[in-house]
């Protein structure tokens, strides 16, 4: 059995084994032979019937867990409905990122009766390809049927696979590139594996990776801004493969080229041309920056004039139209390039510029004629490039270039722009920024509170205010701002009865608990044998007091308590005990046993999480009735009337229930009666 392991995990190729999927019904497959491992199959049907293709439909067999594995034939069980059926067969080993073509091509449909089969039939008949290469990887396997004429059917896929020796591997060579190079790639190829690599630069922050494709590693650079040569190593990485460490070699600029680098704010710029000479075709000057750095320029028909300024011909000169070039301009974010300049008398005639090969606009200018100086503005969104100017209709007299760096653009935002919350209640709404530091303000405190680094708000009083969230300008970054409006009002939450009419809340905030139409709130003011005392809670209570609400024929409704705005005042001897978030709670704890409130009456807490905002009752053990599974009948003591919510409970007994006509009532039903000289609600 070992040696049988052996010789399947190596060369296979006398242990092909086949496994057949067959379509039983639309989009469903059975399988039979032997399958690899772990491995599933799906079919999917874009024609209404099942196996059945017309033109412009297909079937699509997703093979997944077939990676160690090469399939070396595939047998399809198909006909056509006449002899100009046609279609193409193509697999992908990388998901459909891909695919090959097995019958057809891009552009060729093959029919039935000339490729598929051999003479076209309306039984089903074998048609197959063997001889097959395809190596399957971690990624899923299709195979693909695409019916462009009539109709073709398919009613099975007989896959025959064998073992492969896996061992995965990726070649790649190091790459050079020209100093001012700002993009290139790194080819790489796959033995035994299908799929990409993943890539990550491991040495040279100069060097970033764009999106991986199948056989090449993209990857973006600055120009060298050095006279030396520098590198970057890039690891290759695949499952099972070893890693290939590839060296991307960006050659030294040459000596006498100087790359102007601009970091993010940084200003340079160049007012004083005196050194330039006369015209000249083909010429490579050094220009002072404004660091006192000397920085080499090129071009042709340029000058100095008297008042020292950059004079370029104008275009279309019988000798030549005036261009000076810089050196390349390396900066982070790109940069933004403004010149001053006289440009003849005509307002309209202004210097061009492109950047590297690139046209591009001005963003601003101004147009002020008889010879009065200019602004004219571009915005250069390349990192690493050089820039030309060019001169205008009449010759260009420039007095300024200037040169800004780019900072590192914010972006900041909350997820929506409008909120509300009520007035004592608190809620937190954060902002999303592409960094850390986010402080927050409101507009009035008076309204609103917001805390400056949480961005907590809390409800003072009613109103609208706006709450801004700011990050703030640094040396490399923008700042930014963004805001929401925030709306204070009285505020109310909302308490759902149950089917019995009784609710249990506790609520964060202080809420106005004054009885409303139907309804009041209580507390749980004393336990006696099988009974506890419900005492009616006449207005406003801080918050996290616990209560019960009940509603009288109120079954179901939802109640609007308002946020209590003005004073409160806390309820005494308040047995309850009120939860703000889901609390574990057990039916024992130390000497007390916990009830809750559920279908009118108090019954035993099971081990378990009580969810937020409700209320429960701990009751001294050694008080509880004699039965085993004790209940508490709800006595409502008030001054206006008393109740009973009549649930049997040891130890409560009442001398006769009476309607309120006084007449006695042996077997008492749902309503209202007089027992022991009180009003008592039966339920």
């Amino acid at each position: 059995m070992l040696l049988l392991c052996a010789l399947v995990a190596g060369s296979g190729s006398a242990w092909a084994t086949d496994v057949t999927y067959s379509i039983s019904s639309k989009n469903t497959l059975s399988t039979s032979g032997t399958a690899p491992t772990s491995s599933s199959a799906t079919i999917a049907e874009t024609y209404n019937t099942t196996k059945q293709m017309t033109a412009g439909n297909s079937q699509t067999l997703t093979l997944k867990g077939y990676n160690g594995y090469k399939i070396t034939a595939l047998t399809l069980s198909m006909h056509s409905n006449t002899s100009k059926g046609a279609g193409k067969l193509l697999y992908s080993t990388n998901n459909g990122s891909s695919y090959t073509y097995l019958i057809g091509s891009s552009s060729t449909d093959s029919k039935f009766s000339e490729n598929w089969y051999g003479s076209w039939s309306t039984s089903y008949v074998n048609v197959t390809k063997s001889n097959l290469n395809i190596i399957c990887g971690e990624s899923n396997v299709i195979i693909k049927i695409e019916t462009t004429a009539n109709s073709l059917y398919c009613e099975s896929y007989t896959i025959t696979y064998e073992a492969v020796n896996y061992n995965p591997s990726i070649s790649a060579n190091d790459v050079n590139i020209a100093y001012n190079a700002t993009s290139g790639s790194i080819g790489y190829s796959m033995t035994n594996a299908n799929g990409n690599v993943t890539a990550s630069v491991t040495n040279g922050d100069w060097l970033s990776l764009g999106d991986i494709d199948e056989d090449e590693v993209p990857f973006t650079c600055s120009a060298n801004p050095t006279n030396t040569a520098r590198t970057a190593t890039v690891t290759l990485s695949y499952t099972d493969a070893t890693d290939k460490v590839v060296t991307v070699t960006q050659a030294a600029a040459p000596t006498g080229t100087t790359v102007i680098t601009l970091t993010a704010a940084q200003t340079l710029t160049f007012t004083d041309f005196s050194g330039l000479g006369s015209y000249a075709n083909n010429r490579t000057d050094y220009i002072v920056g404004s660091d006192g750095e000397n920085y080499k320029w090129t071009g042709s028909q340029y000058c100095t004039n008297k008042d020292h300024e950059l004079q370029l011909r104008a275009k279309g000169d019988s000798n030549g139209t005036g261009t000076i070039t810089s050196s390349i301009i390396t900066s982070p974010n790109g940069f933004s390039l403004s010149l001053t300049y006289i440009c003849g008398t005509e307002g309209t005639n202004y210097p061009t510029l492109k950047a590297g090969n690139e046209a591009i606009a001005a963003t601003s200018r101004t147009t002020n004629k008889d010879n009065t100086p200019n602004t004219i503005v571009f915005d250069i969104t390349c990192t690493s490039t050089p820039i030309t100017i060019e001169a205008g209709a009449n010759a260009t007299y420039i007095s300024e270039i200037k040169m800004v760096g780019k900072k590192s653009a914010t972006t900041l935002s909350f997820a929506e722009n409008a909120q509300s919350i009520a007035v004592g209640m608190t809620a937190t709404y954060t902002a999303t920024g592409s960094r850390s530091g986010i402080v927050y303000s409101t507009s009035d405190a008076s309204i609103a509170t917001v805390n400056e680094s949480t961005g907590e708000v809390t409800g003072v009083a009613e109103g609208t205010v706006t709450i801004t969230a700011t990050l703030a300008e640094t040396e490399e970054y923008e700042g930014a701002t963004t805001s929401y409006s925030l709306t204070v009002d009285a505020g109310s939450v909302d308490v759902k009865l149950a089917a019995s009419g009784y609710a249990s809340y506790c609520s964060p905030y202080p809420l106005d608990l004054t009885p409303g139409d139907g309804y009041a709130a209580y507390a749980v003011t004393a336990t006696s044998d099988a009974t506890v005392t419900f005492t009616k809670i006449p207005g406003a209570v801080p918050a996290e007091t616990p209560f019960i609400l009940y509603g009288e024929g109120k079954g179901g409704t939802t109640i609007n308590l308002p946020v209590a705005t003005g004073a409160t005042t806390a309820v005494t001897g308040n047995m309850l005990v009120g939860t703000l978030a889901p609390t574990a709670i057990t039916t024992v704890s130390g000497d007390y046993t916990n009830f809750g409130l559920s279908g009118g009456k108090f019954v035993k807490i099971n081990d378990g999480t009580l969810p937020a905002n409700k209320a429960y009752l701990p009751v001294l053990t050694a008080n509880l009735p004699s039965s085993s599974a004790p209940e508490f009948t709800i006595i409502f003591e008030d001054m206006q009337t008393t109740g009973v919510n009549a649930v049997k409970g040891e130890g409560f007994t009442v001398n006769g229930y009476y309607d309120l006509q006084g007449r006695k009532v042996a077997n008492p039903t749902k309503g209202m009666y007089i027992v022991n000289g009180k009003k008592v609600m039966v339920k």
